[in-house]
């Protein structure tokens, strides 16, 4: 098995960090003692704390964007819903990367801004139905964000209840002849 890379395993330890002590605590100190390198070898890939969250946020986008090839087969709405909503999807890195630029660094927000607005597009254009998809999706974000932030309030049935109803929105959305 393939050994992290020191940035990888940089990443990996801020978001160990805000995961167990909240976005707050992250700090270049907190993210050198948690990975076990020296502050040195830290500054060397990320010279400031924003820059350290700007790749938190990059590494969500990157590894959300390349998993939607991978996800069903039945467009890109489909994907994006199944992506979003199946809890092994919702990293744990990724949560971790917006709640600390949600709660500190707002400016990192703007790749994920862009690329949200590119979703959007696409699914507009590439739908037969578009307000159905983009519906779907916004729901779908709803429930990531719903355990993203730790909200809660679904029993498991409710919440495999929920996801197999995006499902059939999803798919609904690319039926040309369907009527909300």
């Amino acid at each position: 098995m393939a050994r992290p890379n020191k940035r990888n395993l940089l990443l990996d330890a801020a978001t160990e960090v805000v995961l167990s002590k909240g976005a707050r605590a992250l700090t270049l100190d907190a993210v050198s003692a948690a990975a076990s390198v020296s502050k040195g070898g830290l500054l060397y890939h990320f010279k400031t704390r924003r820059s350290l969250i700007g790749a938190m946020v990059e590494r969500l986008l990157a590894r959300f964007s390349t998993s939607l090839p991978a996800v069903g087969g039945g467009g890109f709405v489909q994907a994006y819903v199944a992506r979003t909503s199946d809890p092994k999807g919702a990293e744990r890195d990724v949560s971790a990367g917006l709640l600390a630029a949600l709660a500190d660094e707002p400016q990192h927000l703007a790749p994920l801004k862009d690329q949200m607005s590119r979703w959007s597009q696409r699914a507009w254009q590439e739908s037969p139905n578009p307000a159905l998809a983009l519906v779907a999706m916004l729901a779908a974000d709803g429930l990531w964000y719903n355990e993203v932030l730790g909200l809660g309030g679904l029993q498991p049935d409710q919440r495999q209840a929920v996801t197999d109803t995006l499902e059939k929105l999803a798919a609904q959305s690319q039926q040309k002849d369907h009527n909300p």
